[in-house]
């Protein structure tokens, strides 16, 4: 019956967050096009799709395997999530390289390069926030998820509102974005690691490469 609760509790909780989360992101994708017009909420919308491509080398199946193996041992939780951390940021800094590389094949113009830029830095940072609820989810703690969620929906669309209407354009919103990234990698790691478990400064390589051959399977 505790399980059945549980799993309940959570579903509903991400369910929430969910509707809640894109609610919001549906006002501030009003406001942007709706100010900025159709040119500049365009090269908004082809920065997030081409930085998505590559945004899954960031993960490469690793929460999703955190989630599976620190649910079955909960004291896996400082091991896993120290070797990810040092991993992902060497994935990281492959994705970004991709980014740079093939935005800058493409010829695009300067703004549109550095839009891409900064969009990508932001996405990298919320890539680490993001590991950051595989942990709630491995603990069944979703409400922590949902917490964050929308805590850090409403931050970014304050601000993209407040930038809009004072008449700032798209290079301030790609960088407030780079801020809201930072605050929700401050506040998912805090909670993390106030509630569930601790960083090792310690480089295990053969488990960091153990990691990526197990996380191959969930890579999509």
């Amino acid at each position: 019956m505790k399980t059945i609760q549980t799993i309940t509790k959570n579903i509903a909780f991400l369910a929430f967050s969910h509707i809640i989360t894109n609610l919001l992101g549906m006002v501030s994708v009003v406001f942007i096009a709706r100010i900025l017009g159709d040119a500049e909420y365009g090269q908004l919308s082809f920065a997030q799709s081409l930085i998505a491509i590559f945004l899954v080398i960031t993960d490469f199946g690793l929460g999703a395997l955190t989630i599976r193996e620190v649910s079955r041992n909960k004291e896996l939780a400082t091991k896993y999530s120290s070797n990810i951390i040092f991993t992902k940021l060497f994935l990281s800094a492959i994705t970004l390289c991709l980014i740079i590389f093939t935005i800058n094949a493409m010829s695009y113009p300067k703004e549109t390069i550095y839009l891409v830029y900064l969009i990508g830095v932001s996405e990298i940072i919320n890539s680490f926030a993001g590991y950051f609820r595989y942990i709630y989810r491995a603990f069944e703690k979703m409400e922590y998820e949902t917490f964050t969620n929308i805590l850090i929906s409403i931050i970014r669309v304050s601000i993209y509102l407040i930038l809009l209407f004072s008449g700032y354009g798209l290079i301030e919103i790609a960088y407030s974005s780079i801020f809201t990234a930072i605050i929700n990698l401050l506040i998912s790691s805090y909670i993390c690691f106030t509630n569930f478990t601790n960083i090792a400064l310690k480089l295990d390589l053969k488990f960091c490469k153990d990691l990526l051959l197990k996380a191959f399977p969930f890579y999509h």
